[in-house]
């Protein structure tokens, strides 16, 4: 398929610095390999090309389709990689100037933690806002930022700033001590390293002459950086992004990177990609009036040959429950001979299902869930389950032995297996067996404490079961009891799974408190 005229113009304005603004289905990818390939025929060395993108995943996306438009020498001469790679490829020739050694170490998600955790235990940090899990990601976006930790020591957006500071002075001279660095530490230190040794730097300028970045509205402030300065004086760069699909603010992406791009590359060019190859105008134009109301944006205006398509049916619903009801209504109309498959219903959140499943559920309406577990059969809902079955019968062993150690509390297989053992000699339930005196003496004070306490927890709030049999209140304080909440922070990385298993969680206790006053409407009517 040919290219199209803003595509072409594309491809071929190869001189100095470019922002190319892709419109969703606009073409991008197919844009970049071609323009590299273009660079190539215009006598650019391969090995003087360098493009960048954020997964490993679309880097080798991206390898595979170069290599379908050059020789197999060609292809393999250009540098296509994330930015991480890049930075760890020129920090593992360089880090020994900044005294580190060449064979460092790079700390996993789960051993940052750890570190963060020691710190703040050995610093007598505690009560509310000492989260090690939100700490870590402040020291993060503070990395993203380019920000050292004097910086952000009276920041007013950071919870116990003045500790979250201190807590990141402490983490960065540990790594260093051990010869480590973690994975914002690799761009951080590349910046470094180019700021105090400029013939470093100068030797990458003479290497790259022609820079394309992938995915430029998510970058942060420290990898558009890393680009500008590797530009040099050439300003031979070419980002390709979309403001309005910039979803990554959150996690550092600097939006500003995008809108000002001209304030960094003077004299840049701008092509819009706005021909779309995916949908037809009718949705193309309702989502470029939808988005027209983003107040910061370069504008861009969505269009294709695909004709208009059918119309959008709009519907405007009191409630969810009122939401999937009207959906499962409108699916049970339209399906023919039972093409049940022919019917796909998108949700923004995971928790969402929850309410669609109940409903398809009474209706008899055969769904498949695709991209997650049916919302009540998800590790954190049946796990919510088994602490208010152990409220309700404290002898379910299976609930007993799924939530023992949940949040960890010390009580690994070993202690567990004793439990088991226990149970077959006294034919006790687990739960009354770990109040036995043969347990205690055979278990360390640690676990022994920890046992008693989550047992304890149970039968006090049995007791405290309403004669209404309301369960909302018992199932609200018995999992903030428990800890459970905040030890999904613990138990799921990275960070945004855990904050979506609270949600889960949350739209869990929300399904109870509708049983519970439905239950009361129905008992009053």
């Amino acid at each position: 398929m040919a290219l199209n005229e803003q595509q072409q113009k594309a491809v071929d304005t190869l001189w100095g610095p470019l922002m190319i603004l892709a419109g969703a289905g606009s073409g991008k990818t197919r844009v970049i390999i071609h323009r590299i390939a273009n660079l190539i025929r215009h006598g650019v060395h391969p090995e003087n090309i360098l493009a960048v993108t954020f997964t490993n995943k679309a880097a080798g996306e991206m390898r595979e389709r170069v290599a379908g438009l050059l020789t197999s020498s060609q292809a393999e001469r250009v540098t296509v990689s994330t930015f991480h790679a890049f930075c760890m490829s020129v920090l593992r020739h360089h880090i020994h100037r900044l005294g580190y050694s060449r064979n460092f170490g790079i700390a996993s998600e789960g051993y940052q933690r750890g570190l963060i955790r020691e710190i703040i235990s050995e610093n007598h940090y505690t009560g509310p806002g000492c989260d090690s899990g939100l700490w870590l990601s402040y020291i993060s976006n503070a990395k993203a930022s380019l920000k050292e930790p004097e910086d952000i020591f009276h920041a007013e957006n950071i919870i116990r700033a003045q500790d979250v500071a201190n807590v990141y002075r402490i983490y960065q001279t540990k790594l260093r001590q051990m010869d480590l660095v973690d994975f914002d530490d690799l761009l951080t230190l590349t910046v470094k390293l180019w700021q105090e040794f400029p013939n470093v730097l100068e030797n990458y300028r003479e290497q790259f002459h022609h820079l394309l970045i992938d995915e430029y509205q998510d970058t942060n402030t420290v990898q558009l950086k890393i680009m500008v300065m590797l530009a040099g004086e050439r300003k031979n760069i070419c980002v390709v992004g979309d403001d309005d699909q910039s979803i990554y603010g959150w996690r550092g992406a600097n939006l500003s990177n995008i809108l000002d791009f001209e304030t960094y590359f003077p004299g840049a060019a701008v092509i819009r990609l706005e021909q779309n190859y995916r949908s037809t105008n009718t949705i193309l134009k309702s989502a470029n009036k939808l988005i027209a109301n983003n107040v910061n944006r370069r504008a861009k205006n969505l269009w294709s040959k695909q004709g208009d398509g059918e119309h959008i049916l709009a519907v405007l619903c009191e409630n969810e429950h009122e939401e999937a009801g009207f959906v499962c209504d409108y699916i049970r109309d339209q399906v023919v001979n039972g093409n049940w498959g022919e019917f796909a219903v998108l949700f923004r959140a995971g928790q969402q299902s929850r309410v669609l499943e109940e409903v398809f559920h009474r209706k008899n309406i055969p769904y498949v869930l695709v991209g997650a577990n049916s919302f009540f059969k998800r590790k954190e809902i049946l796990d919510a389950l088994a602490f208010l079955k152990l409220v309700s019968n404290p002898k379910d062993d299976l609930a007993m032995l799924q939530v023992i150690n949940v949040p960890p509390r010390g009580i690994g297989d070993v202690t567990i297996e004793k439990l088991r053992e226990l149970r077959k000699i006294t034919h006790l339930s687990i739960h009354d067996a770990a109040d036995t005196d043969t347990f205690k003496s055979a278990v360390t004070p640690d676990i022994r404490e920890n046992v008693a306490t989550f047992n304890g927890i149970i039968r006090d709030m049995r007791s405290k079961i309403p004669e209404s049999g309301a369960v909302y209140p018992i199932a609200v304080e018995l999992l903030e009891r428990i800890g459970y909440m905040d030890g999904l922070v613990r138990m799921y990385k990275p960070r945004e799974d855990a904050m979506k298993r609270r949600d889960n969680v949350r739209e869990f206790l929300t399904s109870i408190a509708e049983y519970d006053e439905a239950k009361h409407n129905k008992g009053s009517l």
